[in-house]
C-alpha cells in the first residue's frame, strides 16, 4: 500500500532537482525518466495511491477497471516501458474474437462495423455507400488548409454514411463528444496533415509500408536513457490489445515503485510561486486519519512539471501567470458515468463474442453511448459461468446524469441494454463509476488555444505543462507524453507546444 503519512504539521522545505505535479502515467513516466537524468526528484499526488485515472478493484471473483479498459501499445516510449516492466507483470491479450468483432447499434439492432471480409461487407450501409468509400480510398479531394471538424473531413473523403456510422460512433466511444465539433487536426494530428496533402489515401499507405521506418530522434533518446531489452512476444503486442493479469492499474503501481523517491501521495499542491531561478512548491498532506490535522510543506527545485487536469492547472498557475488562465478554462470537457453489471452467462441471452458496441449519434438511445463486453475481452474479469458489461452513459458537457443516484443509474444502464442484449433478471454484482468533467474536448480552434497557452508560459523557465488536455488521452499517448516532458525538464527536448503542431 502507498505511504500516506503525513509529514509534521509544521511548515518543511526542501530542495529538489525536479517537481512533478501528479502521479498518473504522464506524472510517473515523467518521473522515471528524469531519475535517469537528475538526481532528486519530488512528485506530488492528491490521491492516495498511484495512476490517476487508472484504477483497478477486485470484487467478488469479478474485475473491475475504473478507468481506461485496455491499451493499444502505439507510442515507442509506452512499448519501452513494457520491455521493462513485464519482467515482473503478466501481460494479457484480448481474446482474438473481441478484437476483431466490434458492433454498432443501427435501429436497435448490433450490427458489425466489419463483415466477414472487412468493412467493405459490412451491413452499416447499402452499396452505394461502399462504393462511395472505395472511391474515397482510391482518390479523394484534399481538405483545406485551415483547421476541419472530424465528421467533414470524413465525409468529404468516404461519404456521410461511413462518418455517420463508423466514424462517428467511433469518436464517441473514446472521447464521448461530437466529432461534428471536433477538430481533426487537435484530434489526429497525422491524419490532418495527410488530409491537406494527400490525393490517394491507399496508395499513401503502399507507399508508407514500403519505406523503412527512420529511427527517429525519440528512439534515439529512448535508446540512451532506457537501453532495449528485447523481448520476441513483445515484439508481436504491437498491434494487440493489451493489460495484465492484475489488472491496469499494476501498471502505475510498478512504475511507482521505480523511483528512487516515494511519491507523496494524500499530498495537495496549493500554489506555486518563483524565487529568483526556482520554483516553490506549498503543499498540504493530510495522513489516512480522517481526524488528523493536515499538515503544510514547501518544496523548492528549478524545473517543474505540472501534469493536472486544465482547471487545476490553471489556479496553481494564477500567481505565477494568470494570462495562462484563460486558453485552459475554455477548454470543453466531457462528463461520464460508467456502470460495471455482472451478470450470470445465462442471463445474457444475445450477448455475442466481441469487444461491445457503440451506439451513433444518431440513434435515439441516449444517454447510452455503448458499452464493453468486458469478460468477452479478457475472460478473468469475470469468474467462471458469469460475465461482466461496462455500460457507458452520457450527454456530452452536461453534468446532470452525474446528480442521479447509483440506484437510478444502474436501473438506467439495465434497461438501455437489456432488449439489446437480451437481459433476463437483475445483475448480480453492481458498481457506479462517475467522472466529472474528466474528459478533455479538442474541439475547433483548439490548436489555437493550445498556442496562446504555450506562449503565455515560454517566459517561465523550467516550467512543462503535460497534461491530457494537450496531447492525447490514451495511456500510450500520456507515457509518451510523460517521457517528453521530462526531456524538455531537463533541457534535452523540445518545447511542449511542438508536440501539438
Amino acid at each position: 500500500m502507498p505511504d500516506t503519512t503525513a509529514p509534521t504539521t509544521e511548515s518543511s522545505e526542501a530542495n529538489v532537482d525536479a517537481v512533478v505535479i501528479g502521479a498518473g502515467m504522464t506524472g510517473l513516466m515523467a518521473a522515471w525518466t528524469l531519475t535517469r537524468l537528475v538526481k532528486r526528484v519530488c512528485v506530488l499526488e492528491s490521491k492516495s495511491r498511484p495512476g490517476g485515472l487508472v484504477a483497478t478493484t477486485h470484487y467478488d471473483g469479478f474485475l473491475l477497471e475504473h478507468g481506461p479498459f485496455t491499451i493499444l501499445a502505439k507510442s515507442p516510449a509506452f512499448r519501452r516501458l513494457l520491455e521493462y516492466a513485464s519482467q515482473d507483470l503478466e501481460i494479457v491479450t484480448a481474446d482474438p474474437r473481441a478484437k476483431a468483432r466490434r458492433f454498432v447499434l443501427q435501429h436497435g439492432k448490433l450490427v458489425g462495423i466489419h463483415g466477414r471480409a472487412g468493412p467493405l461487407t459490412t451491413r452499416l450501409y447499402g452499396l452505394g455507400a461502399k462504393a462511395r468509400l472505395l472511391r474515397g480510398l482510391l482518390w479523394s479531394r484534399p481538405g483545406p488548409a485551415e483547421e476541419t471538424n472530424i465528421f467533414e473531413a470524413v465525409s468529404r473523403r468516404f461519404g456521410t454514411a461511413f462518418a455517420t456510422w463508423a466514424v462517428d460512433p467511433l469518436i464517441r466511444g473514446i472521447v464521448t463528444g461530437d466529432c461534428r465539433k471536433l477538430s481533426l487536426q487537435a484530434f489526429f494530428p497525422a491524419a490532418g496533415r495527410h488530409d491537406a496533402q494527400v490525393r490517394s489515401p491507399f496508395l499513401a499507405i503502399v507507399a508508407a509500408r514500403r519505406r523503412a521506418a527512420p529511427a527517429g530522434k525519440t528512439l534515439e533518446q529512448l535508446d540512451a536513457i532506457f537501453p532495449p531489452r528485447h523481448c520476441e512476444r513483445l515484439a508481436k503486442l504491437r498491434r494487440e490489445l493489451i493489460s495484465f493479469r492484475d489488472g491496469l492499474a499494476a501498471l502505475p503501481t510498478w512504475l511507482a515503485s521505480q523511483l528512487d523517491t516515494p511519491v507523496r501521495y494524500a499530498t495537495h499542491a496549493t500554489s506555486i510561486t518563483r524565487s529568483a531561478s526556482e520554483y516553490v512548491v506549498t503543499y498540504t498532506c493530510r495522513s489516512s486519519s480522517d481526524s488528523a490535522e493536515a499538515a503544510t510543506g514547501t518544496v523548492r527545485a528549478p524545473a517543474l512539471i505540472i501534469t493536472t487536469p486544465a482547471s487545476v492547472t490553471a489556479r496553481l498557475l494564477q500567481p505565477l501567470c494568470p494570462d495562462a488562465a484563460s486558453p485552459l478554462v475554455s477548454i470543453s470537457h466531457a462528463s461520464l458515468v460508467v456502470v460495471h453489471l455482472g451478470f450470470e452467462s445465462g442471463q445474457l441471452t444475445r450477448l455475442p463474442h466481441g469487444f461491445g458496441f457503440l451506439v451513433p449519434t444518431v440513434e435515439p438511445a441516449e444517454p447510452l453511448l455503448g458499452t464493453l463486453f468486458a469478460s468477452r475481452t479478457f475472460s478473468h474479469h469475470a469468474p467462471q459461468g458469469h460475465e461482466l458489461l461496462r455500460v457507458f452513459l452520457g450527454q456530452g458537457t452536461d453534468r446532470r446524469l452525474l446528480e442521479e443516484t447509483d440506484d437510478q443509474l444502474v436501473a438506467r444502464a439495465h434497461d438501455a441494454i437489456a432488449e439489446i442484449l437480451g437481459v433476463t433478471g437483475p445483475p448480480v454484482v453492481t458498481h457506479v463509476d462517475r467522472f466529472s468533467e474528466t474528459i478533455p474536448l479538442y474541439e475547433l480552434g483548439h490548436l489555437e488555444r493550445i498556442a496562446e497557452l504555450s506562449e503565455k508560459v515560454a517566459p517561465l523557465k523550467g516550467l512543462v505543462l503535460a497534461g491530457s488536455y494537450r496531447d492525447g488521452v490514451s495511456v500510450s499517448d500520456r507515457v509518451a507524453a510523460g517521457f517528453a516532458a521530462a526531456l524538455e525538464c531537463a533541457g534535452i527536448g523540445e518545447p511542449s507546444q511542438s508536440r501539438n503542431s
